[in-house]
């Protein structure tokens, strides 16, 4: 009732300056398809636009039930000699894209077993700091520049400490940027370049995340770790030295650089 009184108001007012009520209303109708703001719509209660559910729609719908039980995807490794005869057997029918994924899901399964051992031969105290079993992660794409990760870390109430093993990865390459480029390290009071049991390495600091140390360990392969809240850079070196490098490396068979 109260729009149509005030079109009514609105037509009353235009008819008493214009000449005829075809041309007030051709001017009300030009009027109502400019009104774009909301005083407009609120007199019009003309909306153009689809409504926005309220705050109390959304809530409605976002009483779907969260999922609390599900136990997640199984992680097993694929079947390396299955994933090799599916790829020959598909190539041998020229069902080439086939052929490639299940080459690639054999390169995962060799991966994974290659990370599995990998985590295996990684010690379960450091600096007298057990490690968190739920945190062990190794991951493979099977693909290049992303490849293979290995992941363990240790930390009780004060202290922590990580490692993240990596082949055929992306992060090599920033780690071989500051070796093979003094002058990226030259001069920053935060970065260094190191040798650890025989490597080559980058030790960063920050007040932050504590120590970063980066080895290269061949042409592919690279351990990272991180020590939070020890004192100093020897400290931290010596840390470091309960992962046995050079162990890792033939795992992995990477190459001496």
């Amino acid at each position: 009732m109260l729009k149509l009184q005030l079109k009514g108001a609105v037509a009353l007012a235009l008819l008493c300056f214009l000449n005829s009520p075809t041309e007030a209303q051709a001017i009300l109708n030009k009027v109502k398809s400019a009104a774009k703001n909301k005083a407009a719509n609120a007199i019009f209660g003309d909306n153009d636009t689809p409504s926005t559910p309220s705050a109390s729609e959304g809530d409605e719908r976002s009483g779907r039930p969260m999922n609390n039980t599900s136990g997640g995807l199984i992680t097993t490794p694929p079947d390396v000699g299955k994933s090799i005869a599916t790829a020959e057997s598909s190539f041998s029918d020229k069902k080439y894209g086939e052929a490639r994924y299940a080459l690639q899901q054999a390169i995962v399964g060799i991966e994974m077993e290659m990370g599995n051992k990998v985590m295996e031969s990684l010690p379960k105290k450091v600096a007298g700091i057990d490690f968190v079993k739920e945190s062990d992660k190794v991951t493979s794409t099977g693909m290049a520049f992303v490849g293979l990760t290995i992941f363990r870390e240790y930390y009780n109430d004060d202290k922590a400490v990580d490692i993240t093993v990596a082949n055929n990865s992306a992060l090599l390459m920033s780690a071989n940027m500051y070796l093979t480029n003094p002058a990226y390290t030259s001069g920053q009071e935060n970065i260094k370049s190191v040798t650890v049991q025989g490597f080559r390495g980058v030790m960063e600091f920050s007040e932050y995340d504590g120590y970063k140390l980066s080895v290269p360990l061949g042409q592919t392969s690279i351990a990272i770790m991180k020590m939070v809240n020890f004192p100093d850079e020897s400290t931290a070196l010596k840390v470091s030295d309960a992962f046995d490098l050079a162990g890792i490396q033939k795992q992995l068979g990477d190459k001496i650089n």
